[in-house]
């Protein structure tokens, strides 16, 4: 089995939603690629690891037992690693390609109003995957463009007009006012997603995405670092 990892954790998922397509929704992939996955754990393991149904899928005694122990394992080693990374000094953080460390410093001392002098540990990754690695508390905060849907256990702030430049030379405009994204200032088929944004700079080529910053609404690292100077 190729990416077992991923396999597995995409399989006890299904078992947890009972529904094929209600775990490939949570998951941000399509159903047939859910199901590929679990038909290589299938004929990896020789047995079948659900039966369908006209409601969805339940677990075969040969899936049951894989996924309890699959299931466990995953908390314990979640957990691990979360208690790890939270004793990790410094702040994690996930852009975008394109911005320097030191936009990235000066982002966040726009989100929390405040300089802040910390370590940080910083990566690049599409905007799905920074919503992904944000979500799942891989990272404290990521930097993403407004075409980027978000889920609603995260929270998005726009961040004020200030431009900074990109190492790919382009540049990021975020418009004039701040705050954070709600749902009276999302248009209706765009809640959850992104604010609205039609004040894009036209003064300069290349300035035409919006920044938006990500975080946990709840346990989120970034807390801790309000109010330091």
């Amino acid at each position: 089995m190729k990416n077992v990892d991923y396999q597995l954790r995409q399989f006890v998922k299904a078992a947890r939603h009972k529904s094929l397509s209600d775990a490939a929704a949570t998951l941000r992939v399509t159903q047939s690629a859910l199901s590929k996955q679990v038909r290589e754990i299938e004929t990896a393991v020789g047995h079948p690891m659900f039966r369908r149904h006209g409601r969805g899928v339940e677990l075969t005694e040969q899936g049951e037992a894989l996924w309890l122990v699959a299931q466990t394992a995953y908390k314990l080693v979640d957990t691990t690693i979360s208690g790890l990374q939270a004793e990790r000094p410094g702040l994690r953080v996930a852009s975008i390609p394109g911005l320097t460390e030191l936009a990235i410093r000066e982002l966040l001392s726009e989100l929390m109003g405040q300089k802040l002098d910390t370590g940080l540990t910083t990566m690049e990754a599409a905007g799905d995957e920074v919503s992904r690695l944000v979500e799942a508390g891989a990272v404290d905060v990521g930097f993403v463009d407004r075409s980027v849907p978000l889920p609603d256990t995260l929270t998005a702030a726009v961040l004020s007009g200030e431009r900074y430049e990109m190492t790919n030379g382009a540049c990021l405009q975020a418009p004039s006012h701040g705050g954070t994204v709600t749902d009276e200032n999302v248009a209706p088929d765009d809640r959850g997603a992104r604010p609205p944004m039609d004040q894009r700079d036209t003064s300069s080529s290349g300035c035409d995405r919006t920044l938006i910053a990500v975080t946990r609404k709840h346990g989120s690292k970034l807390t801790r670092f309000r109010g330091q100077s």
